[in-house]
């Protein structure tokens, strides 16, 4: 029997697709901004999915597809505009490849064990990713074309909850 919750986790993982997508398919209009300790200011900007999008970098563009999603907040700060991969890392509980869904967040690690940038699972497993880490815009990659630009750390998966 499939529960209310679970079909609602379901549209809310759908969402967070779409918005992915949504995203790529206007990166000409979505800049990125070196990450640097700030207030995200382009949230309500996904929610509305108002362009041009202008100054968000990895953990502020996963958390502004969160929010126009109505998923939960992935820094746990119920949206206040404060967050980033580090807190992500270190407030969601951690999953493995093998239950990765799609809209699951994974974060790639350094050697001293801080979380440098952020993802989005597009398919189950994650083979399939959405990342924002540059000036050309967001983009779908494969998971091992993203892993290519991480060669030094590893990659972790969270279920925000």
């Amino acid at each position: 029997m499939v529960t209310k919750r679970a079909v609602l986790l379901a549209k809310i993982r759908n969402k967070i697709v779409y918005t992915c997508q949504w995203a790529v398919d206007n990166a000409d209009q979505i800049d990125y901004i070196d990450p640097s300790p700030r207030p995200m200011k382009t949230l309500n900007l996904w929610k509305t999915k108002t362009l041009p999008i202008s100054g968000a970098d990895c953990s502020e563009t996963a958390t502004g597809i969160y929010f126009s999603a109505g998923a939960p907040d992935p820094n746990h700060n119920n949206y206040n505009g404060i967050g980033n991969t580090r807190i992500m890392f270190s407030t969601n509980p951690f999953i493995t490849k093998s239950e990765v869904r799609h809209g699951d967040i994974g974060l790639f690690v350094d050697a001293n064990g801080l979380a440098t940038h952020a993802i989005i699972a597009m398919v189950r497993y994650g083979d399939s990713v959405f990342t924002h880490g540059s000036a050309s815009g967001p983009h779908i990659y494969t998971l091992s074309q993203e892993q290519s630009y991480h060669l030094s750390e590893s990659l972790v998966w969270i279920r925000v909850s």
